[in-house]
């Protein structure tokens, strides 16, 4: 299961047009932030650390979640609903809005391009840790 696909759709909705700058990319980068802040806020300190580490130390997510699981099922199956919420219609919506918010980011850079400067605009930014370790993780799938 990829859990960085939403990190994917809004990188690829900002491909092919004309100009951003610096500030447009933290601008969105704390919408996003913002847009995945509800349900990044309901995973448990166990969670939020498996997904911290794997960003960060490079360690399987994949396997820490299943060991989570062997350990503590019930709260590793929160955690997947928890996970499973950045699909659901309010999330998605808020990705649409940030598209039509932020039209003129459009650019000339890949989609790997945008996606490294919005975990850049990310890093440092007090509650959007495991916001910028799901995109770093959607960058590596």
């Amino acid at each position: 299961m990829k859990y960085g696909f939403s990190f994917l759709f809004i990188s690829a909705l900002f491909l092919g047009c004309n100009y951003a700058n610096e500030e447009d990319f933290e601008n969105l980068a704390v919408d996003m932030c913002d847009c995945f802040s509800d349900v990044t806020s309901e995973l448990s300190p166990r969670g939020t650390e498996i997904f911290l580490d794997a960003a960060n130390e490079g360690s399987d997510y994949r396997e820490s979640f299943k060991e989570y699981m062997s350990e503590d099922p019930d709260a590793a199956y929160k955690d997947q609903i928890v996970l499973l919420k950045m699909a659901d219609k309010k999330t998605t919506k808020c990705i649409k809005n940030l598209e039509k918010r932020y039209k003129k980011l459009y650019s000339l850079k890949t989609e790997k391009e945008i996606q490294k400067e919005l975990i850049q605009q990310l890093d440092g930014k007090k509650g959007c840790e495991l916001t910028q370790a799901i995109a770093k993780m959607s960058l590596e799938d």
